[in-house]
C-alpha cells in the first residue's frame, strides 16, 4: 500500500508554502530554507509510518506523536521561526487527514494539538 496522492499533494503544498515564506523573508540560501527541507523529510517519514500503521490506532497515534515532537524540536532549532500561522494550519490539516486515512477517528480534528508547541 502506498500514500494516497491527495496526502502527498497536501504535504507538498505545505512544504512549498513554508519554503516560499522562508525564501521571501530570509533568502533562498538561508538556514531556514534548509530547515524546511528537514521538515519535508520528517513529514515523509510520518506518512510512511502511517502506511505501516493503517488500522492500528495505537501505532497511528505513536506515528503522529513522533512526528509532532520532531517538528517541535526542529522549530526550536530554528528559534521558533519555521512555523507561522499558515504553516501551522497546513501541518495540522495534513496530520489530521493522514491519521484519518490511516483509520484514526479524529473527531473534531487537531491530532497534533496533543503535542504541538507551534
Amino acid at each position: 500500500m502506498s500514500i494516497p496522492s491527495t496526502l502527498s499533494e497536501l504535504k507538498q503544498s505545505a512544504i512549498e508554502r513554508m519554503r516560499n515564506y522562508q525564501e521571501s523573508v530570509n533568502g533562498p540560501s538561508s538556514s531556514m530554507v534548509r530547515y524546511v527541507g528537514k521538515c519535508d523529510v520528517l513529514l515523509e517519514t510520518f506518512l510512511q509510518r502511517l502506511v505501516e500503521a493503517k488500522g492500528d490506532t495505537p501505532a497511528i497515534m505513536a506515528a503522529a506523536e513522533t512526528a509532532v515532537l520532531a517538528i517541535n524540536a526542529l522549530n526550536d532549532r530554528a528559534d521558533g521561526g519555521l512555523i507561522e500561522t499558515g504553516e501551522r494550519e497546513d501541518l495540522c490539516e495534513l496530520i489530521d487527514q493522514a491519521c484519518a486515512w490511516a483509520g484514526l477517528d479524529i473527531g473534531e480534528g487537531d491530532v497534533a494539538g496533543n503535542w504541538r508547541e507551534w
